[in-house]
């Protein structure tokens, strides 16, 4: 927990340090105004979830038939802690939901189920960790770019009305501030929003698709408990 709370810190203040770099000190993203920074520093923020995400799931997967047969194998040899032991140091969902059976697997079926479950229920919200956060910070992107936009356009319109103050004609150069701001603040959200809908969109099938994985094991798991039991 410890670690992740300090992965995720470093990674912040990398997110802002880049950002600010981009923002202030690079000389054609420094027509993109202040709002540029925020920009940034969600897109940063939202590309890290994304990896974490991806290597996570990565990790995930692993050969559940043979989970199983090496659980099946410490049953029958009545190496009920050996078996447990091995799905605690195992910090996938799968093994998690399948530990909560092992530890009722001498247990009415209903019983075993209803543990099964349970565990599902509880490695739920550990697989849509992060999910919610990514989705804010894919939402707020457009939005910012939006209020960048119309700062850019606020920007104009204080420069046409200085000039028409002194009834002095407005020079295209006069515009270029804030329309660089206008349009560099929208298209930099937009660039990064777009890639990040199409992976956010890509975890939650991904996510969608370990669930019904774990479904599987758990009744896979419960219907060859009950067989070997019954000796059928």
């Amino acid at each position: 927990m410890i670690k992740k709370v300090v992965g995720a810190g470093v990674w912040c203040a990398a997110a802002f340090f880049v950002s600010f770099i981009l923002a202030t000190r690079t000389p054609f993203f420094e027509r993109g105004g202040p709002m540029l920074l925020p920009i940034f520093v969600c897109s940063f923020l939202a590309w890290g979830v994304v990896f974490a995400k991806f290597f996570q799931m990565a990790a995930w997967r692993q050969d559940v038939a043979a989970l199983l047969k090496s659980i099946f194998d410490g049953i029958e040899r009545q190496r009920i802690k050996e078996a447990l032991e091995v799905m605690q140091k195992n910090p996938t969902p799968a093994a998690q939901i399948l530990r909560a059976g092992i530890l009722k697997y001498d247990r009415r079926k209903e019983e075993i189920r209803e543990a099964l479950d349970d565990e599902f229920l509880r490695e739920v919200p550990v697989l849509e960790s992060s999910m919610h956060s990514l989705e804010t910070l894919i939402q707020v992107l457009p939005l910012l770019g939006l209020l960048g936009g119309l700062a850019g356009m606020l920007k104009v319109l204080v420069a046409v009305e200085a000039k028409a103050a002194y009834q002095v004609a407005v020079g295209f150069s006069d515009l270029l501030a804030g329309g660089w701001e206008m349009v560099l603040c929208g298209f930099v959200a937009l660039f990064f929003a777009l890639p990040l809908f199409l992976a956010y969109r890509l975890l939650a099938a991904r996510i969608e698709q370990e669930k019904t994985m774990l479904e599987q094991t758990a009744t896979v798991f419960l219907e060859d408990l009950i067989e070997r039991r019954t000796g059928t």
